[in-house]
Formats: C-alpha cells, sequence, structure tokens
C-alpha cells in the first residue's frame, strides 16, 4: 500500500497469471501497435490466435527519433517477418507544424501502412482490463507477456495509477509511464 499511494491501475499484471515462459504455437496473426513521440517512440508486437489469446513477444523503446527513423526502426527489428496490422493511435494523421506532412504519411512513404485506432480512453482500458481478467475456465488471462521480451512495458503496466479523478482510467502522470501503456492501449 505503501509503494502505490493511488492504486495500481493493473494489478492483474504479475509472474503468477501474464508473464509466461511459453511461445504461443499454431497459427497467428501479428500486429505492431505504436506510440510515436520525439520524447519517446514506444512499439510492441502482439500475436493472436484462433481462440482470440494474445501475446507481446516484442518491444521497442526508443526516445528523440523522427518519424522516418522511427519507421525504419520498426521494418529493421520486423525484418521478413509479416505483420498482419500496425496500429497507431489517430493522433498520428495530424498535420506536422514543423513539415506540413502527417506521421502517417512518413511510415507509408517508408513503406508502413498504419492502422487508425480510437483515443477512447476509457474503452480502451476496459478493454485492457478485459484481455488481462483471468479466465475462470482457462485459469489465465487472454493476454500474457513472454517472458524477457517486454520488461519495459511490464514495468510500466506494474507502475502506473489509477486516475484519482477518474478512477476507471490510468493516470497519464507520471507521463514516462504512459508511452508503452497507450501503446499496447492500441
Amino acid at each position: 500500500a505503501l509503494t502505490v499511494p493511488g492504486g495500481s491501475y493493473f494489478p492483474e499484471v504479475n509472474s503468477r497469471n501474464t508473464i509466461t515462459v511459453d511461445e504461443m504455437e499454431g497459427n497467428t496473426l501479428k500486429y505492431v501497435s505504436i506510440d510515436y513521440g520525439l520524447d519517446m517512440f514506444s512499439a510492441h508486437w502482439i500475436q493472436v490466435d484462433v481462440l482470440e489469446n494474445a501475446q507481446v513477444y516484442r518491444e521497442y523503446d526508443m526516445p528523440d527519433l523522427t518519424a522516418g527513423q522511427a519507421a525504419d526502426a520498426l521494418l529493421s527489428i520486423t525484418s521478413d517477418e509479416y505483420i498482419d496490422t500496425w496500429l497507431a493511435p489517430p493522433d498520428l494523421w495530424n498535420r506536422r507544424n514543423d513539415t506540413g506532412r502527417s506521421v502517417f504519411d512518413i511510415f507509408y512513404e517508408h513503406g508502413i501502412s498504419l492502422t487508425k485506432t480510437t483515443n477512447d480512453l476509457f474503452a480502451g482500458c476496459t478493454g485492457m482490463k478485459e484481455w488481462l481478467r483471468v479466465s475462470e475456465e482457462t485459469k489465465k488471462p487472454a493476454l500474457t507477456f513472454l517472458k524477457d521480451t517486454c520488461p519495459n512495458l511490464i514495468r510500466c503496466l506494474q507502475k502506473i495509477q489509477k486516475d484519482k479523478n477518474k478512477p476507471k482510467v490510468y493516470a497519464k502522470t507520471p507521463h514516462e509511464l504512459t508511452h508503452d501503456v497507450d501503446s499496447l492501449r492500441c
């Protein structure tokens, strides 16, 4: 209680429930979800099987990247792996003051066609809670994290607090905890 004064928003995220050493098997769809800003670029690779179980199996976090550098980094890390959908928040479609172009346009020029997600924080938080809820039937959540592949995401999920004014969503401060969580919310 003393280490989490506002109440952890994701108490479900722990080594007992959500972290696994077993890589997902069988046919999966692969997604990359991102949160882009000059202060931090955050990306997560997620695979989803036919039973709608999901697993985060890779992360990438790097500050101070231009949009072109971020797109190149994604392509380099992904290599020849086929990604079904690249997910991004709606603000990446806005034209930037410095270039007059959107981040979407820059990613597209680099070979990544982004799919727009919603900015509805409440719906996103509700969805994340549902994915992380331990099923009575299977005794595990639908979303797991492959051990040692996304330590920053797990750290951020474990540290982020409830918003003190809106306890049904997570706090947007401290800001450094939100990048990975916002990426996963996509």
